[in-house]
This record gives structure tokens, C-alpha cells and sequence, in this order.
């Protein structure tokens, strides 16, 4: 208990850290959203130093720190002046969407990944082992943006998927029709973060169930006439399991770091907006 106790402390006071980072970099920069008004003529600097003030905007980085802290205790994770309504109305639509994306394109690139790095371990040699490592060494060298901007040419030029949105701007009150829209809008972006994960993950799966193959407990499996299908499911994965599912605990874990401190930042930006 005082572990747990103890963990979430500081993984709290890792969230204010963050948040305060984020929130005074923003600050930082220079020029707000009411600057953007000093483009009309008939907008006088007065005008605009009493609409700072109305909106807070005015007052001291720690003191705007102090509202922002106390919005996200009432839920609304700040107020938009951009979209004249709270932070929270914009922002979790958006994290619903990335956390949809994100689920399946973990789900399709983890699922391929033990298919074939299943299959090219039991394929063994130096031609194999040749093929594999020069693929490994060109999808790695592809960098991701590249292959975005193919995918997005792609899109563009045949005209088969959308460039954008998770949706169309039509409504249907058909499930079937909403479910293939959004169908449509989900695969470029899916293929595009399989196929950039696809390589690393293939090739830890690779080694693991090559190294499993190799113990000496499948060995004896293999030595009594075991079907492949059921040497590979019974003894060689499980056997397997320990280092892959460290490694998706471990990258989840990488994920959530690298985004937490983005979707501090997100929020911030969204609330002085």
C-alpha cells in the first residue's frame, strides 16, 4: 500500500511538473491570441488591453497557472477563447480518436509481427537470414514522414481514400454506412503506423521465438513427434511470451511518456487559445 501510495505521488507531482513546463513555455512565447485583432484598424490598444484583462490573459504566468489548475477540477481543463466554449469539449473528441487509431494500428502491427516473425524464425539459414536483415534494413531506412506523404500522395491522386478527418461532414443515420465512412478514413493512417512499427517489433519477435527454439525443454518437445502447430503454441510462444510482453509494456510505457507531456502541452495551448 505505501508503494502504491508512494508511486502515485510522484507520478502526480510528474504531471505538475510537466504541466507547469508546458504551461510557462507557452506563456513564454511571444503574443497571445488577441494579437491577431491588431490587424484591424479600428481595433484600438486599449481595446485590446481590456479584453486581456476580461480574459485573464493579463495577469501573472503563476496566477493563470493557479485558474488552469483549478479548471481541470471542475472538468473543464481551461476555456478556449478561440472557440468561445471549455478546453475539455475540444480536446476529448481528438484523444478518442488518436486512442481509437492508436488501439488498432497497436493491434494489426503486434498480430502481423508474431505471424511472420514466427514463420521467418523457423525459416533458418544464411539466405533467409540475408532477405530478412536486407528488408529490416530498408523499411527502417524509409523515414516515416516519407512514407506519410506516399500515402498521402496515394490518397490524393486516386481518389480512393480521404486526406483528412475521421469523417465524413454527411450524416447517416445508417450504422452500416457510418462504421465503412470511418472505415474509410482509419486505413492510410493504420498502414501507415504498421507499417513504421512493423520492422522493430518483427524483429524482436524474430529473436524471441528463435531463442525459445533453441531451449532445451523444445528440444525434447520436438524429439517425441509433436506436430509443429502445437510445438509452436504449447511450449514455443509461451516460452516466448516474457521478453515480447516486456517489450509492449515497455513501449506503451514510452508511449504515454512521450504524448503526456505533448497533451499537456496541447491543453495549455487549447486553453489559451
Amino acid at each position: 500500500m505505501r508503494y502504491l501510495v508512494r508511486r502515485g505521488a510522484y507520478a502526480m507531482f510528474m504531471l505538475l511538473g510537466v504541466s507547469l513546463l508546458s504551461f510557462c513555455l507557452l506563456q513564454a512565447a511571444p503574443g497571445d491570441y488577441f494579437d491577431s485583432l491588431l490587424l484591424n484598424p479600428r481595433v484600438s490598444r486599449e481595446t485590446l488591453a481590456t479584453l486581456r484583462v476580461r480574459a485573464g490573459t493579463a495577469s501573472p504566468v503563476l496566477v493563470r497557472y493557479g485558474h488552469w489548475l483549478a479548471s481541470i477540477v471542475r472538468g473543464n481543463w481551461g476555456y478556449s477563447l478561440a472557440y468561445n466554449m471549455p478546453a475539455a469539449n475540444i480536446l476529448w473528441p481528438r484523444a478518442a480518436n488518436t486512442l481509437l487509431l492508436t488501439t488498432i494500428s497497436t493491434f494489426l502491427a503486434w498480430l502481423l509481427a508474431l505471424l511472420l516473425g514466427t514463420a521467418s524464425s523457423t525459416w533458418q539459414g544464411p539466405l533467409p537470414d540475408g532477405i530478412f536483415k536486407a528488408l529490416m534494413a530498408a523499411s527502417l531506412a524509409v523515414p516515416d514522414v516519407v512514407l506519410a506523404l506516399v500515402l498521402l500522395l496515394f490518397a490524393v491522386r486516386s481518389g480512393m481514400f480521404p486526406v483528412g478527418g475521421i469523417s465524413t461532414s454527411a450524416r447517416s443515420y445508417e450504422l452500416s454506412s457510418q462504421v465503412a465512412t470511418n472505415f474509410t478514413h482509419l486505413v492510410l493512417p493504420v498502414v501507415c503506423l504498421v507499417t513504421s512499427s512493423l520492422p522493430l517489433l518483427l524483429a524482436h519477435v524474430r529473436s524471441a521465438v528463435s531463442e525459445a527454439l533453441q531451449q532445451p525443454f523444445v528440444v525434447a518437445a520436438r524429439s517425441y513427434g509433436l506436430r509443429p502447430t502445437r510445438l509452436m503454441l504449447r511450449h514455443v510462444l509461451p516460452a516466448a511470451a516474457n521478453p515480447l510482453i516486456s517489450l509492449l509494456v515497455r513501449r506503451a510505457t514510452e508511449f504515454i511518456v512521450d504524448h503526456r507531456g505533448n497533451f499537456q502541452l496541447a491543453r495549455a495551448r487549447t486553453a489559451a487559445a
